[in-house]
């Protein structure tokens, strides 16, 4: 069921485009068949594009025509367990979370990746024009959403440290990225934040116990990204 639809003015919902079906017609990953379109944003060129966190894909998507195509297949990830879902390989699922673009227009996006979860086992990498893979920004842990802030600098959103008692409450951040890829702590001890929006004056706000936490909500840290 997974798709990107456009939500009118009158609040009608016209499907743009389904990732299912892109899925179901092509499964670039064929270790499993899934699609779970979980980021979306806009990119420089016009065209939306999707991080795929049950695919393991990037997708682009023309808003105008729905064509879907693939950007970036993303790997397994090394773990320490066995992955029946990728053969038995001692591999973790990527889960692209979202995507965002540096100074050249290249995509970046974040993975998360799967269970076990293991701390410092996600990051950010970026996708070359010709699809090539790189590490951009390492050693974070579970990295579920990232955006700019109006003056450029880029930010992420951890959720939550997971050890063997499941994830562990008040361990979520928001960290800064630097154009070298280094991570600079910006808010801690955060209740399983899931996703961040950055207003134009520099205040942030994050949903907070999105998973594993009661009580939903949105909260803002006022002129946290002009700091």
């Amino acid at each position: 069921m997974g798709s990107v639809v456009r939500i009118g003015e009158d609040g009608s919902v016209t499907e743009v485009a389904s990732t299912y079906a892109f899925e179901a017609a092509n499964n670039p990953d064929p270790n499993i068949l899934d699609s779970h379109p979980y980021g979306l944003t806009a990119g420089p060129d016009g065209m939306l594009y999707v991080a795929d966190a049950g695919a393991n894909t990037v997708l682009r998507i023309n808003p105008a025509s729905g064509d879907t195509t693939l950007v970036a297949l993303m790997p397994g990830v090394p773990g320490p367990l066995p992955n029946p879902n990728r053969g038995g390989a001692m591999e973790m699922d990527p889960v692209p979370t979202a995507v965002a673009f540096d100074a050249a227009g290249n995509p970046l996006v974040t993975l998360l990746p799967g269970f076990p979860f293991v701390p410092g086992s996600s990051k950010i990498v970026s996708v070359s024009a010709d699809g090539a893979l790189s590490d951009f920004a390492t050693d974070l842990t579970m990295t579920t959403d990232m955006q700019r802030a109006p003056d450029g600098r880029l930010y992420a959103v951890q959720m939550a440290v997971f050890t063997d008692q499941g994830p562990t409450p008040n361990t979520g951040r928001l960290v800064r990225i630097g154009d070298d890829g280094s991570v600079t702590e910006v808010l801690t001890d955060l209740s399983f934040p899931t996703a961040v929006a950055i207003a134009a004056n520099g205040d942030v706000y994050l949903t907070v116990n999105g998973a594993g936490g009661p009580g939903g909500g949105v909260i803002k840290f006022a002129g946290v990204a002009n700091q």
